[in-house]
């Protein structure tokens, strides 16, 4: 169980629509059957965590609109988003407090 966090409204508006745009990626392209979503809380950090067990993100392609609009988002937010594509494709946004 996560502490009460406080996060801007702004912070929350875009987390959420990181969080949507994950999952319908996720959902159109991973092949996954797996979908895991961790919430974390570490002092003045907080972290949202996307994962899947699916085929990953092919480097050799471009990166698509909802990656771009995702990592622009955090940036405006003073956050980061990451993703790994090792077994699968993990997604990591962090927005500090």
């Amino acid at each position: 169980m996560i502490a009460e966090t406080t996060i801007t409204t702004e912070q929350r508006r875009n987390l959420f629509l990181c969080l949507k745009e994950a999952l319908n990626n996720a959902y159109k392209h991973s092949r996954s059957d797996r979908l895991t979503l961790s919430f974390i809380q570490q002092e003045k950090e907080f972290m949202m965590k996307i994962s899947d067990n699916g085929i990953g993100i092919d480097p050799g392609k471009p990166e698509g609109n909802g990656l771009r609009n995702m990592k622009r988002r955090m940036q405006e937010q003073n956050g980061h988003c990451e993703v790994t594509t090792e077994d699968g494709t993990h997604l990591f946004f962090r927005i500090e407090l």
